[in-house]
């Protein structure tokens, strides 16, 4: 069954027994859980106003809202320019005695049958 909450819209979902209070807010749902609830009173509190506050007595009227835009001068950045600052800044020795180690054709398509290759085995007739 569903019925929504009369004080904040919630809906309120449930299946056996009805729920007495809104799950989201507390607010009574039936009669007498909103008659037991006392009566809220709203008290507004003024402001104090502090002694380095001054009244002022001239309020200017505004027409419009005049502001400055400075547009941005940079049009934008090349990739190159990117990779141009980060080779200058980079500060790690080059290791040029890396070698990729060798690799045979037949060992290349072993590994490649291997990972390719169906998890079962095939049917032998």
């Amino acid at each position: 069954m569903k019925k929504y909450c009369t004080e904040c819209g919630y809906k309120i979902e449930y299946t056996a027994k009805q729920p007495n209070f809104c799950p989201s807010c507390g607010e009574g749902l039936n009669a007498s859980a909103r008659a037991n609830k006392p009566a809220q009173t709203v008290i507004e509190q003024q402001p104090e106003i502090e002694e380095s506050q001054e009244e002022v007595a001239n309020i200017p009227q505004l027409q419009g809202l005049d502001i400055e835009i400075q547009p941005d001068v940079t049009k934008g950045v090349k990739l190159g320019q990117v990779f141009a600052e980060a080779s200058e800044n980079d500060d790690r020795p080059i290791n040029d005695s890396y070698k990729p180690p060798r690799i045979s054709k037949k060992k290349i398509l072993d590994e490649f049958k291997r990972e390719a290759g169906t998890l079962r085995n095939p049917k032998s007739d």
